[in-house]
């Protein structure tokens, strides 16, 4: 693993006094290589002491949505490989098995999502803070930092379960202008 040092400038002049403080000419080095390896541990040493240390950064592994369970993993793994299997042998009869297991998977998939989706609404109320439903969103969509697209077809729905008596009234008033 690579490291990172935040280095400031305050105590870049520090850093430069400390190492030719730390380097001694008497240590035998016989060899080349010898050389470098000596110079090299003490820049590292100096630089460990001197500034701060970071760790790289490293990503998060993605979490799984909310509605996904062992029968997706499960459905998943065999379009994998049905597709793997297609790829080694082209033929007429595979090509069809493949494209009978993609579209079962995609369906599959969007099933299972919208009956989560709907029974996450059906759940609503008004004790639930909008923070957590938000959150909760974005965990459909599978990331945390994903702006919503532009389509709010699911609004009506989170609406409807959290304040269903406001959308009725809403909707006998547009009734009242309309006539």
């Amino acid at each position: 693993m690579s490291w990172k040092w935040r280095v400031e400038p305050e105590k870049y002049a520090n850093f430069k006094d400390d190492i030719w403080k730390q380097y001694n000419p008497s240590v035998k080095q016989n060899t080349a290589q010898e050389k470098i390896s000596y110079v090299g541990k003490l820049i590292t040493d100096t630089t460990n002491r001197v500034f701060k240390i970071q760790k790289e950064f490293t990503p998060k592994s993605k979490q799984p949505p909310p509605w996904w369970d062992e029968e997706c993993t499960r459905v998943i793994q065999e379009r994998r490989k049905i597709t793997k299997y297609y790829k080694a042998n082209r033929t007429l009869d595979t090509y069809i098995k493949y494209q009978e297991t993609i579209a079962y998977s995609k369906r599959f998939l969007k099933q299972k999502k919208r009956y989560s989706w709907r029974k996450f609404c059906g759940n609503l109320n008004k004790e639930i803070s909008s923070t957590e439903i938000w959150r909760t969103i974005r965990k459909f969509n599978r990331s945390p930092y994903q702006r919503m697209n532009s389509s709010y077809r699911w609004m009506p729905e989170v609406l409807e379960a959290l304040c269903p008596a406001q959308t009725e009234e809403k909707e006998h008033r547009q009734e009242d202008l309309i006539d």
